[in-house]
């Protein structure tokens, strides 16, 4: 059987992610995890270099661009494909030549970041965020949640397309635990595959606190969670998946497509 979902497995060069925080911040660190994810069965590695977590703060383009510059050409000279996890376009513009996709958190709200990406041709993941980094006390005020965020999909997609990107070069996501209630984060995966019908979409929901809100459970004992929603995004129609656990979810997705 064929596979047809995308691993996006997550290799995050900072001190402070939520999850893996400064595990990867050399070099060769940072090498040694890509060879790993990639022998698990990444398909695409989503580098970044910049925090979004909760009551992270925000880095210079230069500090971002020594964080991940380095690794990122490196791995291309090994072969590896490579998502770009940034909102600064000076930083996209100087990977540029060594990366297939460009993964913007706040939703290509730059007009610098659309131009590039108009002119570059590549792949890019339009995520929505209430706030950058987040604010834990921040969440939508909204009792129509999936609504809302198409409607905001629609339009910023419409603005991208006025830049002269094209739409066959736009996937969406969601935004899982970017300024969303509990009760918000668990209706957007449960209609997630209403999204698809706009653009295809990336889920990115490993390891993230809203698992931890509905079991207690802290980051690193999230690997059950994190491939329900997983299964259930699959099962919606995604087939673009951002993770940390790569062997895991891998096989969790060959063993539901062949029941």
């Amino acid at each position: 059987m064929k596979k047809d979902f995308i691993l996006l497995g997550i290799l995050n060069l900072t001190p402070d992610s939520f999850s893996d925080g400064g595990k990867f911040d050399t070099t060769a660190k940072a090498l040694k995890q890509a060879a790993l994810m990639r022998e698990a069965g990444a398909d695409i590695l989503d580098i970044g270099g910049e925090s979004t977590r909760p009551g992270g703060v925000s880095v210079s383009v230069s500090e971002e661009l020594k964080r991940v510059f380095p690794v990122v050409k490196k791995l291309r000279a090994k072969g590896f494909k490579i998502s770009l996890d940034s909102r600064k376009p000076e930083v996209a513009e100087k990977c540029l030549p060594y990366i297939d996709w460009i993964n913007d958190v706040s939703g290509l709200e730059n007009p610098e970041m659309r131009k590039l990406v108009a002119s570059c041709k590549k792949k890019v993941i339009l995520m929505h965020a209430l706030d950058l980094p987040v604010n834990p006390s921040h969440t939508m005020k909204t009792k129509n949640v999936v609504g809302d965020l198409k409607k905001f999909f629609q339009q910023r997609i419409r603005e991208c397309e006025k830049s002269g990107i094209k739409k066959s070069q736009i996937i969406i996501d969601v935004g899982i635990g970017f300024g969303k209630t509990l009760a918000q984060n668990l209706e957007l995966i449960a209609r997630i595959g209403e999204f698809e019908k706009i653009a295809p979409v990336c889920l990115a929901a490993s390891r993230k606190s809203f698992i931890g809100k509905i079991d207690g459970s802290k980051v690193g004992e999230r690997l059950g969670g994190s491939i329900a929603a997983v299964l259930a995004g699959y099962a919606s129609g995604v087939r673009i998946f951002r993770i940390h656990d790569v062997a895991e979810t891998k096989q969790a997705l060959e063993v539901w497509r062949k029941i």
